[in-house]
């Protein structure tokens, strides 16, 4: 498996890229961005970076529809556009990692909880993750509104290599649950395929091909989520978010980008716990007889949240009640107690 470069991140250097091929991007998405009339979730809509990379290049963004490149153009644009302003890294630890990634996803999972993303869009590494038989360091994910059909979208760009060229976006219509939504985009992408005269093994090795790709990452971006996520910065418990418009002398409020890349480090106590718990599963280190340890499968768990009844003392059906996921880690007996285990951080290898 591939390690974890900390010196210099691929992730800046796209970012970098990509501004040298559009140099007046970012003005313009500033300027679409001035009567924003979306959920603050998303960033930019995807209909205003097309507007942005057709003036740069000096076209109607008619044709952007019309030209291939374009269009995955426009998708890069979008996910680095948005991450821009805060460039958030998320660093699994390697225990974690595999046993988010691998964690099944549950079918009434509700998919608005990818709205809680604490940024408009994140990094996620993934070493050890393959599409299309490419190594795939990490994705960009952000969500997407249609300003037409209001429809919520979620869009990932997937990292295969040092070059533009090897950023490949994918997508999925975020519909009732996240597995619903996983399927949705299997069956659009077929649809696609089909279209174009794709024979119906290579529709089925595509779907199959979504499915390990978009499940784990899902999966990750799930956790960072969920409640209880454990996200912290060289041992701190700080918490990500989008950065807040500073006043300026000339141009008043003003949204400011990121200068650099932020790491954020995701369940470093979670993972020496882990692997503790896995330790007195195997007998290691045991200085006495008594109840063994055992590891349960990992799993995703809602809860319902807030007040039972109204003002008026009538109940709140459970339906109509706030819903968190959590995500219950593999380890039900002999869990160390998380808060008092060193926050060690563990690069995946």
């Amino acid at each position: 498996m591939p390690q974890f470069d900390r010196h210099v991140h691929r992730a800046r250097t796209h970012l970098q890229a990509l501004s040298a091929r559009y140099t007046h991007a970012w003005q313009y998405c500033e300027r679409f961005r001035e009567n924003a009339d979306w959920p603050e979730w998303c960033f930019l809509p995807m209909p205003g970076w097309a507007a942005a990379q057709a003036a740069c290049v000096g076209r109607h963004p008619s044709r952007t529809a019309l030209d291939s490149s374009a269009v995955l153009d426009t998708a890069k644009l979008a996910a680095l556009g948005a991450w821009r302003m805060t460039q958030g890294i998320y660093r699994f630890d390697a225990g974690v990692y595999s046993a988010v990634a691998e964690t099944p996803m549950e079918r009434d999972i509700p998919a608005d909880v990818l709205t809680r993303m604490p940024e408009w869009c994140i990094y996620v590494e993934t070493p050890g993750h393959r599409y299309r038989g490419l190594d795939v360091a990490g994705a960009w994910v952000h969500l997407d509104h249609g300003t037409r059909t209001g429809q919520t979208k979620l869009r990932l760009l997937v990292d295969t290599g040092p070059g533009l060229e090897d950023l490949i976006p994918l997508g999925a219509p975020l519909v009732g649950t996240l597995q619903r939504s996983i399927d949705e985009a299997v069956t659009l992408s077929a649809l696609q395929l089909g279209h174009h005269g794709q024979a119906m093994p290579d529709i089925r090795r595509e779907g199959a091909e979504i499915v390990s790709t978009l499940g784990p990452i899902v999966s990750l971006v799930l956790y960072v989520c969920s409640a209880g996520a454990e996200i912290t910065q060289r041992g701190k418990p700080l918490r990500p978010g989008n950065p807040e418009p500073q006043r300026t002398r000339r141009h008043g409020t003003k949204l400011f980008p990121a200068a650099g890349p932020r790491e954020w480090d995701v369940g470093v106590r979670m993972g020496a716990a882990l692997r503790a718990a896995y330790a007195a599963e195997s007998g290691e280190g045991r200085e006495h007889q008594g109840p063994r340890g055992h590891i349960r499968r990992a799993h995703w768990h809602g809860f319902r949240t807030g007040a039972l009844k109204r003002e008026d003392g009538s109940a709140i059906a459970a339906a109509d009640r706030p819903l968190e996921v959590r995500w219950m880690p593999p380890i039900p007996v002999n869990l160390p107690d998380v808060d008092s285990l060193p926050a060690t951080v563990r690069p995946v290898k």
